[in-house]
């Protein structure tokens, strides 16, 4: 049960589809290939790229809203995955191989009790983070890592580009003043940007408060329509706004790479989102030279990060 692990914008989705392939060939009639993820649009995501690779008929999605379980490769999110395990199990299918994407939330109880239905023949986790929030966590279904794509070979490959951590150097508001220190900091920033946010209507509150000193702005969030959430990503990427404030649309799966620069607004607790956000920004683009990452809060030296070359190995480490 190996876990690659692999920087995000890397191409993990088409390595996984790759794996599919090869495995395709060789499955059996009563066996099927199940492919997890932790939410339903990274398993959009994945049936797209896997149906590209494997042909659309071989691919089915299995969720609130799709329940393909009788096709050879079955896409499925971590909370559907229970459920998903029991028809299988009533049809007498098995699970030649199961392929794991962002594998650091595999922990749930209820993901576990599926594995244990699902009983699969081998096992290929994905992840950038392969590691949880305590040192003394581990991720209990895999075993190692395998292979590692680190932060140097993306930087070499140009999968990522150079990063700029910025730090408030304490001038110009009291320390309580949060907005006031990130729009200070946010000022300086040229190109599309995006600023983490405790909740919705904390989302919404910072966008308005930007918007008033005439940094355009827009707050995005789970309660909208997937068609206006999407827009609103359209307008930042043709730089009609400067910054899209949200909850946490950085913290998994999301493609923007265009992106320029992050704003640090939320104090993230937990070192896996918060390296899966910040990984986010570092993706190579055209014309893009850098990434800056701005600090309000010093998460960098909280997570034990007193200087931004540390990021790299930050995004590689792994409990082992």
């Amino acid at each position: 049960k190996p876990i690659v692990s692999a920087i995000m914008g890397s191409g993990k989705s088409i390595l996984l589809a790759e794996l599919c392939h090869v495995a395709l060939k060789k499955l059996r009639q009563h066996c099927c290939i199940v492919v997890a993820a932790p939410r339903q649009s990274l398993v959009e995501q994945l049936r797209k790229t896997i149906s590209e690779r494997c042909g659309l008929a071989n691919v089915g999605s299995y969720f609130t809203y799709a329940k393909n379980s009788d096709r050879k490769i079955i896409v499925c999110c971590n909370a559907s995955a229970g459920s998903l395990s029991l028809e299988l199990r009533d049809s007498g299918k098995e699970v030649a191989m199961f392929i794991g994407d962002e594998v650091h939330s595999s922990e749930a109880e209820k993901f576990k009790m599926a594995w244990e239905v699902l009983k699969p023949a081998c096992a290929v986790g994905f992840t950038a983070t392969p590691f949880r929030s305590s040192d003394r966590e581990s991720l209990s279904l895999w075993d190692e890592v395998v292979y590692r794509y680190t932060a140097g070979d993306a930087l070499s490959d140009k999968v990522i580009v150079p990063w700029n951590l910025v730090h408030w150097d304490g001038s110009g508001a009291d320390a309580a003043e949060v907005d006031k220190i990130c729009f200070k900091m946010m000022m300086s920033m040229e190109g599309p940007g995006i600023a983490s946010a405790l909740s919705i209507e904390d989302a919404e509150r910072f966008a308005d408060y930007l918007n008033s000193q005439g940094f355009s702005s827009m707050a995005i969030h789970s309660q909208m329509h997937r068609t206006k959430r999407e827009g609103i990503i359209r307008k930042l990427e043709a730089n009609e706004l400067r910054c899209v404030v949200h909850v946490s649309l950085l913290s998994e799966g999301v493609d923007m790479p265009w992106l320029r620069w992050l704003c640090l607004r939320r104090p993230v607790q937990a070192r896996g989102r918060f390296v899966q956000e910040v990984g986010r920004v570092l993706r190579a683009y055209e014309g893009k030279s850098e990434a800056h990452i701005l600090d309000p809060h010093d998460l960098f030296s909280m997570h034990g990060l007193a200087y931004p070359e540390a990021l790299g190995e930050m995004l590689i480490q792994s409990d082992d």
